[in-house]
């Protein structure tokens, strides 16, 4: 009796799984492939990575970061993390 019962919880677990996982795994996008970039946008994210980068360069090059290249470090950053996102969104 107890076997019959685990055997059936187990099934119902097993073929119940899928359908709760909700529509968003499998769902087939209209435009292209979601989250492919184009040849543009990695270029973009290039330009700025390497922006990011001297500007990251530039403040510590003193030995010193102070507040003024410490906001335009994160607006930069910011800037970055953004259009990262808008490409994968894409």
């Amino acid at each position: 009796m107890k076997t019959t019962i685990i055997l059936t919880a187990a099934a119902l677990v097993a073929f119940a799984s899928p359908s709760f996982a909700g529509p968003g795994k499998n769902k087939v996008y209209k435009h292209g492939h979601h989250g492919s970039l184009t040849k543009f946008e990695r270029i973009l994210i290039a330009k700025s990575r390497t922006r990011l980068f001297r500007i990251k360069q530039w403040a510590r090059a003193d030995g010193h970061v102070n507040r003024f290249e410490r906001m335009r470090i994160r607006r930069a950053q910011i800037q970055h993390n953004r259009l990262v996102a808008r490409a994968w969104r894409s």
